[in-house]
Order: structure tokens, then C-alpha cells, then sequence
């Protein structure tokens, strides 16, 4: 799939928005998981085990509802939170 239907998809399950570095064009693994990552997840967890194995070789960063890429050591919960803040 593309890298601009993979992040769309990880939006629409996850409620994350990750951003790969890559051109949006460019092919990656189908993005495939049925639930949504838990809310006690680090970032750093999420990205490593969840996103990274489908998108190799390129990386991947979450954006927090202020567009700041967000530290590793945020959970998830607190990522999907942020985005109900900023948008109020």
C-alpha cells in the first residue's frame, strides 16, 4: 500500500497520527491489525513493534495535536488526548 493510504489507515484505527519519511507515493506493508493499539503504549513501543516492521526501511514519527513530534516516552492515550485539546 501507499505511504499516504498507510498513514490514513493508522489514523482511522490507531486515532494516531504518524508520519513517515518517505514520499507519500512510495510502497509499504499492508497495515493489517484490527484493534486499535492500547492506550498504555509508549510511542517509542507503538512505532517500534507496530509501525516499524511494515514500513522498513523508512521511519516514522508521531505528531501530537499541536504538530510537535511527539517524545517516545508519551503513551498513546496521551497522543489521541492532545488532539481533543488543540482542536477546541
Amino acid at each position: 500500500m501507499k505511504v499516504a493510504e498507510f498513514e490514513k489507515k493508522v489514523w482511522d484505527l490507531d486515532g494516531v497520527r504518524v508520519v513517515i519519511r518517505a514520499a507519500t507515493s512510495e510502497k509499504v506493508a499492508d497495515y493489517t491489525n484490527k484493534n486499535a493499539v492500547n492506550k498504555g503504549t509508549s510511542v517509542t513501543e507503538y512505532l517500534t513493534k507496530r509501525i516499524g516492521p511494515l514500513i522498513d526501511p523508512y521511519t516514522a514519527v508521531v505528531v501530537g495535536g499541536a504538530g510537535n513530534v511527539v517524545n517516545g516516552k508519551t503513551l498513546i492515550n496521551s497522543v489521541r488526548e492532545s488532539y481533543k485539546k488543540d482542536n477546541k
